[in-house]
């Protein structure tokens, strides 16, 4: 089938950096989204309307060739509704255990890929099997978690409990997941293509803030043994998922040098911008070259890198520091509003050259 236009799912910061590289390479875009200030909306033709919208849904196919998505959360009903109509990438069934904390870790459980300690609570009562026990947890809701957010911090102490809860507004159920004393933690975007073949781009070290990546940098500061366990626990899931597409695994490395698996994404990531600058290829493009069935090209790191998000305001704090420096490049995302832990833009700064 030939391919001109790709549909992409959501119109956010991803969608914009996708259509930018699908655009370069020769193809038109179609977008749907929810949000009519999505910033990725300036970049090609949209339709705006909710995802339960069955003419909106019908209109959108007739308008593309093939699907992607930019962010995990899409309803699975619109999901299996698409994929009727074109090749979707990732699959709907990847998106399906994605969304859900629950699922995903119950899937790399199954596929006996070592995870963080972790229960699922289905009433107040269960938390007494874990109060008192001088352990630190993370309580989670399963779906709709991103940021941060949907997540809280818990110490065992059955006094705060009813106002952690409160709070953050949890229906059960919920994932109580012990703390982790971790070392480093990593991440690895794996690229699989119609054929079956895979490429990695190199692991990125990332550092959090508040429940939010603040900075990842390239190569990470690991040996060889971790590099490879990386690579083949991604191929694994990779396989496993019979991915088409890209997938973003983010983990802990241990003091033993031992990996757990956090999360996952079956998207363009986060921790993955530097490729825009640090690479030969960037995970979007090699996205799309993917979805139409374009060679994937072997990754090359060409420079350290270091990515600095912005939040918030950063875009005006920050960006100033580096609007000078010919070794960083600033990418605005052009959103609405600066609030408060909303992604606004990065920053890649180029270290050396390889």
């Amino acid at each position: 089938m030939n391919i001109s236009t790709i549909g992409i799912i959501g119109g956010g910061q991803l969608c914009k950096m996708i259509a930018i590289a699908a655009i370069n390479l020769g193809y038109k875009v179609f977008i749907y989204t929810n949000n009519k200030n999505d910033p990725g909306l300036i970049v090609g033709e949209y339709i705006v309307a909710n995802y339960d919208d069955h003419d909106a849904i019908e209109y959108f196919c007739t308008k593309v060739d093939c699907i992607t998505c930019e962010f995990e959360n899409i309803p699975y009903e619109f999901l299996q509704h698409v994929k009727r109509h074109h090749p979707l990438y990732p699959n709907a069934e990847i998106f399906k255990i994605c969304q859900d904390r629950i699922q995903e870790k119950k899937f790399l459980t199954e596929l006996e890929i070592a995870v963080g300690k972790y229960s699922i609570i289905h009433n107040q009562e269960d938390f007494e099997l874990y109060s008192n026990k001088n352990d630190n947890f993370f309580i989670k809701r399963p779906t709709l978690g991103y940021d941060g957010k949907g997540n809280a911090f818990w110490d065992g102490n059955q006094e705060s409990l009813p106002k952690i809860l409160d709070y953050n507004n949890f229906t059960y159920p919920l994932m109580l997941e012990k703390a982790i004393d971790f070392y480093k933690e990593i991440s690895i975007i794996v690229c699989r293509d119609t054929k079956g073949n895979i490429e990695h781009f190199p692991i990125a070290e990332n550092v959090h803030k508040n429940g939010i990546l603040h900075s990842s940098f390239v190569p990470a500061g690991i040996d060889d043994i971790v590099i490879n366990s990386a690579k083949v626990i991604s191929a694994k899931i990779a396989e496993k998922f019979n991915l088409i597409g890209i997938l973003a695994i983010e983990f802990f490395l241990l003091k033993d040098n031992s990996l757990l698996v956090n999360e996952m994404a079956p998207r363009p990531h986060n921790s993955g911008h530097w490729s825009l600058d640090a690479c030969n290829i960037s995970q979007f493009e090699q996205l799309v070259r993917i979805i139409t069935k374009t060679p994937m090209l072997p990754v090359h790191l060409k420079s350290q890198c270091k990515m600095i998000n912005l939040i918030g305001d950063d875009i005006i704090n920050i960006t100033s520091q580096y609007i000078a420096n010919s070794n960083a490049k600033i990418y605005r995302y052009g959103k609405d509003s600066m609030a408060n832990g909303r992604k606004t833009g990065h920053i890649n700064i180029m270290l050396d050259e390889q």
